[in-house]
């Protein structure tokens, strides 16, 4: 008998999600309104300092049925050493601030601001990088519980060792660094230990369609959408959010949607799950229930079951 394990839920090839990043209140609201007629799930990647104006409450009553990951406290690049000797004491004081030096920010100990080609943005060595990225998870899982960020998002890029290492260290499940793919991979399941969103608003209609029409090859797809809600007040990116939203609920039931750490946590399950080597039985060893086919016949193995097959 064979036995096909490269199936979502509901036994279809592909996925669906998205991964937005800052914790922008105003166009995540919006963000969520538009995808919301076609019940696509994600994932929020948040910077705390970023919320700071709302209550607890609010933020859960608006993140709460979504997938939630750390984008850091206050979204610094990490600083490289040899800029150390221009770090100052001098108060900052944008119009007439040195582009040759590094300010630090009051009352937030470790922070810098310095001149990047995009303009003043925030920096940090190593050991503060780390303490925002450590204090970041801290305050997320203040609002949502112990548990809730299993994910971690670099802020800007993925920044140079050591820190690569020191996040995986902290133990998190899924690592993403900037993109996007544009399905350039055949839309392949990516590595969740450094993987990159598929695709960003200004490419959003096309790639989409692609990914919508493309064939079945027996191999579990993804798509990710990204990466910052805010980038939809431009380039009529809301309208072409709109056209995205309006594909998927014309292709609902041809893909599985869900947080970010939840359709890694899957395809984990599904790579675990085998067929015992006289065929006669599938073995799931995982807390995931597993869609199978056998020999075309739609299966799903309960977590922690074998499960006997006809020969």
């Amino acid at each position: 008998m064979n036995t096909d394990f490269g199936y979502f839920p509901g036994h279809v090839r592909k996925c669906l999600t998205f991964s937005i990043d800052d914790g922008n209140v105003r166009t995540d609201r919006k963000f969520i309104s538009v995808i919301a007629p076609a019940g696509i799930k994600g994932t929020f990647n948040l910077v705390p300092d970023n919320l700071a104006k709302y209550t607890d409450d609010y933020i859960r009553g608006l993140y709460g049925t979504y997938g939630v990951a750390n984008h850091t406290v206050h979204h610094p690049h990490l600083l490289d050493e040899r800029y150390i000797t221009a770090i100052t004491d001098e108060p900052f004081c944008e119009p007439c601030a040195d582009p040759e030096k590094i300010y630090r920010v009051p009352g937030a100990p470790g922070l810098l601001l310095r001149r990047h080609p995009q303009g003043w943005r925030y920096d940090a060595l190593i050991g503060d990088y780390m303490r925002f990225v450590d204090e970041g998870k801290r305050r997320i899982e203040e609002i949502f519980g112990e548990g809730s960020v299993t994910g971690f998002v670099y802020p800007f890029f993925r920044q140079h060792d050591p820190v690569p290492e020191l996040i995986r260290a902290r133990g998190y499940t899924d690592i993403r660094r900037t993109g996007p793919e544009c399905g350039n991979d055949g839309f392949a399941m990516p590595d969740p230990m450094d993987w990159v969103y598929t695709v960003g608003h200004d490419r959003l209609s096309g790639v989409s369609e692609r990914y919508f029409a493309f064939p079945d090859d027996g191999e579990m797809k993804f798509f990710c959408l990204g990466v910052h809600s805010s980038d939809y007040d431009s380039d009529d990116g809301w309208a072409s959010l709109g056209s995205f939203v309006d594909s998927a609920v014309r292709h609902s039931g041809e893909y599985y949607t869900d947080t970010v750490a939840a359709i890694f946590a899957y395809a984990a399950a599904a790579s675990a799950a085998r067929a015992a080597s006289d065929g006669s039985w599938l073995v799931n060893p995982t807390d995931i229930a597993v869609y199978v086919k056998c020999d075309g016949e739609p299966r799903v193995l309960p977590p922690h079951s074998k499960t006997r097959i006809s020969l």
